[in-house]
C-alpha cells in the first residue's frame, strides 16, 4: 500500500473536523439552511436542462463554502483548475479540496474532464461528493476506489463510493434528488438578463421577457 502523503492526511483532519461541525447540534440551522437551499437550486435549475449544470456547480460550491464558515471553518473559493475550495480548520490543517455533485444518487459522476487528448492525466485531488439521498462524503486517490476514463473524462461509481469508510460520510445530510420534470425549471440566462434590465431601469424591454 503506497504510502498516504502529509497533505492528504491533513485534508482528511479537514473533513472529518468538518463532519464533526455539521453534526453538532449547535449547527443544525446552518445545516438546515443549506439542505433547503440545495432543494430550491435543484427545483429551480434542474440539471435535466444541460445548460443549467455550470451554475448548478458553481452556487454548489458557494453553498458549501458558506456552511463550511457558518459551523467554523474557513473557507475561500478556488481559482486554480482542479480545485474548487480551501477549506482549513481555525489554527489548524487546510488543504485544497475538488467538489463534485450528483442529484440522481446513481451511476457515474466526472472526476476530470480529459478531453480526449491528455492520457497522462489522472485523479489526485482530495474530492467532497454530495450525492442525492446519500448524503456528503470524502474520497481521494489513495483510498483505492476504481476509477474509469471513458474517452472525454475520468468517472467513479458511486457504487464503489458508497464503499468509502463510515467515517468518512455525512449520511445525516439530505442531498435532494432533481425532479424527473423539468419543464418548470429556470433557465439561469433569464435571471441574468432581468438582473441587467433592472439595473439600467429598462422600460420596454423587461416587459418581453
Amino acid at each position: 500500500m503506497p504510502r498516504i502523503p502529509t497533505q492528504i492526511s491533513s485534508v482528511r483532519k479537514v473533513f472529518l473536523d468538518f463532519k464533526k461541525q455539521l453534526e453538532n447540534p449547535k449547527n443544525s440551522k446552518a445545516v438546515e439552511e443549506f439542505e433547503n437551499a440545495l432543494f430550491k437550486l435543484i427545483t429551480d435549475y434542474n440539471t435535466t436542462i444541460y445548460a443549467n449544470r455550470f451554475i448548478v456547480g458553481d452556487v454548489v460550491e458557494i453553498l458549501l463554502c458558506a456552511l463550511i464558515k457558518a459551523v467554523g471553518l474557513k473557507c475561500e473559493i478556488s481559482n486554480q483548475e482542479r480545485t474548487d475550495l480551501y477549506i482549513q480548520i481555525p489554527n489548524g490543517p487546510g488543504g485544497m479540496f475538488s467538489i463534485k455533485s450528483n442529484f440522481t444518487g446513481s451511476g457515474t459522476i466526472r472526476l476530470i474532464n480529459v478531453m480526449g487528448s491528455s492520457e497522462g492525466t489522472t485523479w489526485s485531488e482530495p474530492t467532497i461528493f454530495l450525492i442525492a439521498g446519500k448524503g456528503i462524503y470524502y474520497a481521494d486517490p489513495y483510498m483505492n476506489i476504481p476509477v474509469k476514463r471513458t474517452g472525454d473524462a475520468i468517472t467513479v461509481n458511486i457504487k464503489d463510493l458508497e464503499n468509502v469508510k463510515d467515517e468518512l460520510k455525512l449520511t445525516g445530510i439530505r442531498i435532494p434528488q432533481k425532479p424527473d420534470n423539468p419543464q418548470s425549471a429556470i433557465s439561469p440566462a433569464y435571471d441574468v438578463v432581468k438582473s441587467i434590465l433592472e439595473t439600467i431601469k429598462s422600460k420596454k424591454l423587461i416587459k418581453h421577457v
